[in-house]
This record gives structure tokens, sequence and C-alpha cells, in this order.
């Protein structure tokens, strides 16, 4: 982390990845009819998408701009980009705001 509680691109970067295979595993398991392993890696994603979006909601994006064509979906300025949560949400999401602790994907991120 580069200040106090704000994520580096990189950490950002490491997020996205470690959804992406909490994603896949999750579908894995529910296919192989494992409801509890693909109930653990959703609820891991959840948390996850929820620290990263209050985490944005506070901070912004931390990584640098793409070019004109290649706007990342919700960035700033581009179609249909999300709202912020209103404050009771937020409120009710505050333990959220530290970064997921539990089991991750074998081999993912630590």
């Amino acid at each position: 982390m580069a200040a106090a509680g704000r994520l580096t691109a990189q950490g950002v970067d490491e997020y996205l990845e470690e959804n992406a295979a909490l994603l896949r595993a999750a579908t894995a398991a529910q296919h192989k009819g494992n409801v509890r392993a693909a109930l653990t890696y959703s609820l891991r994603l959840q948390q996850n998408l929820l620290f990263l979006g209050i985490h944005a909601d506070r901070f912004g994006d931390p990584r640098p701009p793409r070019a004109a064509g290649d706007a990342r979906p919700g960035a700033a300025g581009a179609a249909g980009a999300a709202r912020p949560l209103p404050e009771p949400v937020l409120a009710a999401a505050a333990d959220a705001s530290a970064p997921p602790q539990g089991p991750a994907v074998p081999g993912v991120c630590g």
C-alpha cells in the first residue's frame, strides 16, 4: 500500500486477478455440486468487490488512465458509470473497508 489505507495500481490489479480466479473456482465448484466451496469462494469474491468499491469511492482508481478508445467500464465519464452508494449502505458496509481476510484461492495472491 502506498499510503495508509490506499491501494496501489498493483494492489488493485492483484485483487482483480484474485477475483477472476475466485469466480472461476466458484463456477467449477458449482458444476461439481460442491455448494459449500462455491459459497465460500462467492463470499470471498463479494468481500473483495465491496472492498474495491468502497476504496474506489474514497480514493478513486489509482491506475493511470487508458487511451481514449480503451476506457475501463465504470471509469469516470464512461457511459453507464456507477453512481456512488447512499450513505446508509456505506455505513452498513463499514466493516468491509478493511481488506478481506480468509481463505484465498490456492496459488493466487498469497
